[in-house]
């Protein structure tokens, strides 16, 4: 099968990994990051996600101003040559890169924490072209509580006050790393549509960080997005490409046909799938996937599922 779109990844860690290793050259071939321009080249991405991840070893009252300075350097070492990667911050934005056929790139945030209980850092953020946002890492913050918080507690005043502030803003709700409790908090506030940007189903492998099938079908009667992540342990005990087909065919006999996409979350652990361990490997993915679905069905996880909901979501 000849795939003529297109590969839209909801998630990666380039950045962090950036700021982690002292990295600054995303355009040559042999970075440190195993997203970079030459890879999303070969690779036809047409649409990278970038998150901004701020690790828990930072102190919280230093959380913000890391934030900002991971943000400085998407803006200084990756979107240095515009010409070649476009920030995505509307439809029109997101038109113009594909149309153009250059990497169009979306800016994120994962870990609302770094809002430090102060609303107008949503906005600064929204300013500053964050157009996603997950609230918690695995940890509690003061929005709600993340998966590996035992308490298991929902949102708080201040989560439920950042939810309403990004449906105003028309900001994505990223429910990866919630609790279940703070999922099902969000799906009953949040006037639009939410997203799980990397995760995988719970039904087949029973990673905490993975979507029980209630949580999957909400996210589809809410005409949302699960991105499907690569990270091995989410996969399977004996992790493949072959075993990420499960948890594929798993969310469309839910109903998932049009809500499935995927978030690679490269960079953002040690573990790496193989075949499928940095960005220029999406081929491998591509011939695994014609093998098991057919060409409708490919095209929507890679592309157009993914398109369709930044069409709407990105007023």
């Amino acid at each position: 099968m000849g795939y003529q779109y297109g590969i839209i990844d909801a998630h990666c860690d380039a950045i962090w990994k950036m700021w982690e290793t002292g990295e600054r050259h995303f355009y040559d071939a042999g970075t440190a990051t195993l997203v970079n321009y030459q890879r999303l080249k070969q690779s036809r991405v047409a649409v990278q996600s970038f998150a901004v991840f701020v690790p828990p070893r930072v102190h919280q009252i230093a959380s913000w101003q890391t934030a900002l300075d991971m943000i400085d350097l998407f803006y200084q070492y990756i979107l240095k040559d515009q010409h070649e990667i476009q920030l995505i911050l509307d439809r029109q934005s997101l038109n113009r890169a594909v149309q153009q056929q250059k990497i169009g790139a979306l800016l994120t945030i994962e870990n609302a924490g770094v809002f430090q209980e102060h609303l107008p850092n949503v906005r600064v953020a929204y300013q500053l072209g964050v157009r996603s946002v997950g609230l918690t890492w695995n940890g509690a913050n003061a929005l709600a509580d993340g998966t590996g918080e035992r308490r298991g507690g929902g949102l708080t005043h201040f989560g439920r006050a950042v939810v309403k502030e990004m449906n105003r803003l028309n900001m994505i709700v990223d429910i990866s790393h919630l609790s279940e409790a703070a999922f099902w908090d969000v799906a009953a506030i949040s006037e639009s549509p939410i997203i799980a940007s990397h995760s995988n189903a719970k039904a087949i492998c029973t990673h905490p960080r993975n979507l029980t099938d209630k949580q999957i079908s909400a996210i589809i009667q809410k005409n949302g997005m699960i991105g499907l992540t690569f990270v091995p342990e989410f996969i399977s005990d004996s992790p493949s490409v072959d075993a990420l087909m499960l948890h594929i065919e798993h969310i469309l006999s839910l109903g998932g046909e049009d809500a499935l996409g995927f978030g690679s979350d490269f960079d953002g652990s040690d573990r790496l799938l193989p075949g499928l361990s940095h960005s220029g490997e999406w081929s491998h993915l591509i011939n695994r996937l014609s093998m098991y679905f057919n060409e409708s069905i490919v095209e929507k996880l890679l592309f157009k599922n993914w398109w369709s909901f930044y069409q709407k979501a990105l007023k």
